[in-house]
């Protein structure tokens, strides 16, 4: 799956939880948290706080928000991550037109349905 990655500023207001999500149990929260840290793409862990993980029905896909330590110097993200084999790892990060490729009701579920025509078609 593609690694999306927008340039416009995403604020991180809070929002209330989508329909379909829950609230991780902890040894997934830490897992989800690692493996945003781990995923260097994302920039130095020292930088930013894991914030407001969300985990679909199903439990192999959630999101979470990028929470600036310095919102002088950096900008927050949302998030994508995808389970398999009993591993988080981050398939999707930016500020906008995130979930391309997810099945609908995982774009419903993390509230993460992208605009129409904004997902590039395979040619």
């Amino acid at each position: 799956m593609a690694l999306a990655v927008c340039a416009a500023a995403w604020t991180g207001a809070a929002s209330a939880a989508p329909p379909g999500s829950h609230s991780p149990s902890s040894a997934t929260r830490t897992a989800i948290d690692a493996a945003i840290h781990g995923d260097r793409a994302l920039g130095s862990p020292s930088t930013y706080h894991v914030v407001d993980i969300r985990v679909a029905s199903g439990n192999q896909y959630a999101s979470a928000n990028t929470a600036p330590v310095d919102p002088t110097t950096h900008q927050g993200a949302l998030v994508i991550l995808h389970s398999s084999h009993g591993r988080w790892r981050v398939i999707q990060f930016g500020s906008s037109d995130l979930g391309c490729g997810l099945p609908r009701a995982i774009q419903k579920d993390l509230d993460v349905t992208p605009p129409p025509g904004s997902c590039a078609q395979a040619g």
